[in-house]
């Protein structure tokens, strides 16, 4: 997705899944929630964040976000293959006496001092600045004796939310520091029930945090690590079209016509919502059409040239339903390949060559014609058929599949008057092209439409 989807926390899948995080933060779990860049470049992340907490508020549960650090305005940019680089002093300018440093220079109030949403952290422990707690604080190894002083201790016990947005802060290596010392620390805390201590909710891209830090997490038994996988499904693309082109009254044909066009809507943006929104308002169901279309979305929406996913591996299912196969992480985190009802699927069209492209829609389209087109093919034979037994043409026509009506009036055991015969063929033929997974083009739609009235 590269634009922002309006009510994206209220369809289907993503809400189940949002309850899924609330529920596990009710029941007194830390969790890591890893997003693609492209759901937190378009803001979909922030509006994601916000339903989670509000949920969370609404449960009675105190919720304290952590702000942006200053001067930071939005999602930082880090390095795809470094990304524990401090984004604020990269190690070819860093700043001037702190080469040394792992942080950057950067000031540990930054990150664990922010006000938060009901007070600070700060108002109840320690001052953090100084050198001892700077070393604790931002220490990239596991906790030591010292942390008997540990000021999280005493947050890690109240029964609160803390929340971060990891592409906010400047150092991976504070959030990683964090997301390591809090669950802990929560487990500790003496005489409060693991579901009334403190958690903590860390959102964040795969390059906002240090390298061996997801999986360390992953085998953490006090955290839990979700990834946004799978979440959105044919119901959702389904709901954000129909919201932008619903299916009016009119004709039998017109409603067949708007439902096909829907259908393939879905089928050709996939998990692409922000594609399915753009195509529900700008295209007008034509095949003929439909690539001048995309060409101009592409060219108004997408910046930059998507992840290619090797059409090899869209013949593989995924090993893992819960999350992407490591192989595939980076598509997964520009949005150019997910799991899409239960196989894998590219993200979006935008990445495709022409002929690619083509190809693609096609396949997708004959995809959408299949769901459509072949209920109203049967349902159009039996009208057919209930036709010829009130003419007394034969008895047993009520059983013949579209072939063998064909083949007995082609040899006169049938006898069809000539809109009869014209209706058969138009509906053989389009069986036919399905048959053969071939998409119906333009001219043998229009003929199949006035077939299936």
């Amino acid at each position: 997705m590269t634009t922002a989807v309006p009510g994206l926390p209220r369809l289907p899948g993503p809400a189940a899944h949002l309850r899924h995080v609330r529920d596990l933060l009710l029941a007194g779990r830390c969790c890591l929630w890893l997003l693609p860049d492209s759901i937190v470049a378009c803001g979909d992340a922030d509006a994601l964040m916000r339903s989670v907490t509000a949920d969370l508020i609404e449960a009675g549960v105190d919720v304290r976000a952590v702000p942006a650090a200053v001067g930071v305005g939005g999602p930082l940019v880090r390095d795809r293959f470094e990304p524990s680089r401090n984004a604020a002093a990269g190690p070819n300018n860093a700043r001037p006496g702190t080469e040394a440093s792992p942080f950057g220079g950067l000031e540990p109030k930054r990150f664990l001092t922010a006000d938060l949403v009901k007070g600070s952290i700060s108002d109840q422990v320690v001052d953090r600045s100084s050198p001892l707690m700077r070393r604790l604080t931002l220490a990239e190894q596991h906790p030591s004796a010292a942390d008997r002083l540990d000021p999280l201790a005493s947050v890690a016990a109240e029964n609160a939310v803390t929340v971060v947005r990891a592409w906010l802060e400047p150092s991976p290596n504070e959030v990683a520091s964090l997301a390591r010392r809090f669950p802990a620390q929560a487990q500790a805390a003496p005489q409060v029930p693991r579901r009334l201590a403190g958690r903590l909710l860390v959102a964040a891209r795969a390059r906002d945090l240090p390298p061996g830090l997801i999986a360390e997490l992953e085998r953490d038994p006090a955290m839990e690590v979700r990834w946004w996988w799978g979440i959105v499904g044919r119901a959702d693309t389904a709901m954000i079209v129909l919201d932008q082109r619903p299916v009016s009254l009119g004709t039998h044909r017109d409603r067949l016509q708007q439902r096909l066009t829907v259908e393939s809507i879905v089928e050709l943006a996939g998990p692409d919502l922000a594609l399915a929104m753009d195509l529900a308002t700008s295209w007008n169901g034509w095949r003929n059409t439909l690539e001048a279309v995309l060409r101009k979305l592409v060219s108004s929406t997408c910046s930059g040239t998507a992840w290619s996913l090797p059409a090899a591996m869209l013949a593989n299912q995924p090993t893992d339903v819960l999350r992407p196969p490591t192989r595939l992480l980076e598509g997964w985190a520009d949005g150019s390949v997910t799991l899409w009802e239960e196989g894998l699927s590219l993200g979006s069209l935008h990445g495709l060559d022409s002929v690619t492209l083509s190809s693609e829609i096609d396949r997708r389209m004959w995809v959408a014609q299949l769901r459509i087109l072949l209920p109203a093919i049967e349902t159009a034979r039996r009208r057919l058929s209930s036709e010829l037994l009130a003419d007394g043409v034969a008895p047993n026509v009520a059983e013949l599949e579209l072939g063998l009506l064909r083949r007995n009036a082609v040899l006169g055991v049938l006898r069809l008057n000539s809109q009869q015969k014209s209706r058969l063929d138009d509906l053989v033929a389009c069986r036919n092209l399905l048959a053969h997974n071939k998409a119906l083009p333009d001219v043998t739609l229009r003929r199949v439409y006035s077939a299936l009235i």
